[in-house]
């Protein structure tokens, strides 16, 4: 069971609103696999109870989800094996495991315990035709 079900009737309100209007924002994204692991991400934040936010830049492929709990959420690991390939997020609460194409560069694994939440962000790669993909743990 999704631990957002066991979330009070207002609380549960709140989130699926801010991962409804997350998600509209994603779906203008032009990039295929970009569209899916945010919309991934910002599933899981539902998922977990979290308050889901985005910020999107087209012009300079710059995209970030902040997950935010209203209470502490305990602990947040966020795992990934090489460049590109499969990385993971996991909590007490639930876990995602995604794949993150070849070509892009995974900066940070990171986590915590008694956490606010986590920031997500994918950005288009400076240096090469490609993205790199941050994570980051709210205290």
């Amino acid at each position: 069971m999704a631990y957002v079900k066991s979330l009070s009737e207002e609380r549960r309100k709140r989130v699926i609103e801010a991962v409804g209007e997350v998600m509209r924002e994603i779906e203008r994204i032009k990039n295929s696999k970009v569209r899916r692991l945010l919309r991934t991400v910002a599933n899981f934040c539902y998922r977990i109870g979290g308050i889901t936010e985005f910020e999107g830049d087209e012009e300079f492929g710059s995209y970030v989800i902040r997950c935010k709990f209203e209470d502490e959420g305990g602990f947040v690991v966020f795992s990934h094996r090489g460049r590109g390939g499969h990385a993971g997020i996991y909590t007490e609460r639930d876990i995602t495991e995604f794949k993150i194409p070849d070509e892009w560069m995974v900066h940070l694994a990171s986590g915590g315990i008694r956490v606010r939440g986590f920031i997500f962000t994918v950005r288009k790669s400076l240096t090469e035709e490609t993205y790199d993909v941050e994570f980051n743990v709210l205290y």
